[in-house]
């Protein structure tokens, strides 16, 4: 995997904590039903160009950040196919595990499909960011990348992340978040579709980072639950395997 590429990656999930979005609980559609379809559009996960202007919510706005809120502290276990496509014309694919419990921070988990060889673990507060062909992983903050939202045990915007700009077009709903400490670190786009009445469902993002860089992520399935895998968000240093190292 080139270097250029490996940043890029990088930089997806550390501005997915920055510039903030959490999910959370049971799906708003059933355990067996079809996830939303992605567009074969890029751009309807939100504008080409995210704006960090200061924002004035309308009561209606008000009602669809609640909704925003709800859905996503709910989501407390699932597992999600996504297609991430780059700035540069670039495409990956990979899967992302979430698992909260009430009283607990939030495991997570995503692995690029091969050949990339990134995987990203939660781990004692620390986004670690592993390099399987190399057997390197890199400890990041959790709370200073947009991805540490998602194992937040309740998803609440306003405090540590902020929101910048709330769209609705037909059943779309796309929300702007950026970190509330941080701004001009970048922001993330959340979009969400209406599956009818106040039910909803993720169906992606896009982040912009501090250099202008947009990328963006396209659920392509999501499900209740993850695998029954052992150790599956557990990562051992290489220096400590075969010593009774444990994550």
């Amino acid at each position: 995997m080139k270097f250029g590429r490996k940043i890029r990656v990088f930089g997806l999930w550390l501005g997915l904590i920055q510039g903030a979005s959490h999910l959370a609980s049971p799906m708003a559609w059933g355990q067996n039903a079809a996830a939303p379809r992605p567009s074969p559009n890029p751009t309807v996960l939100g504008p080409t160009v995210l704006n960090p202007t200061v924002f004035h919510p309308t009561p209606q706005d008000r009602a669809a950040i609640a909704l925003i809120e709800g859905y996503l502290t709910r989501l407390t276990s699932f597992t999600a196919r996504f297609t991430q496509l780059n700035q540069d014309g670039g495409k990956d694919t990979g899967v992302f595990y979430c698992l909260r419990q009430a009283g607990a921070s939030g495991k997570l988990r995503i692995d690029y499909d091969k050949p990339n060889p990134i995987s990203l673990i939660t781990a004692h507060g620390m986004l670690v960011y592993i390099d399987r062909q190399r057997d390197e992983g890199t400890y990041i903050p959790l709370d200073s990348s947009l991805v540490g939202l998602f194992a937040e045990p309740v998803i609440h915007f306003g405090d540590k992340i902020s929101v910048t700009s709330l769209g609705q077009r037909g059943d779309l709903i796309t929300i702007g978040l950026s970190a509330a400490d941080t701004p001009d670190f970048g922001e993330a786009m959340l979009s969400f579709r209406r599956l009818g009445g106040n039910d909803i469902a993720l169906a992606g993002w896009q982040v912009l980072d501090g250099s202008g860089n947009r990328t963006e992520v396209a659920i392509t399935s999501l499900v209740k639950g993850i695998p029954d895998t052992p150790n599956l968000f557990n990562y051992v240093p290489p220096q400590m395997r075969g010593h009774g190292g444990r994550n």
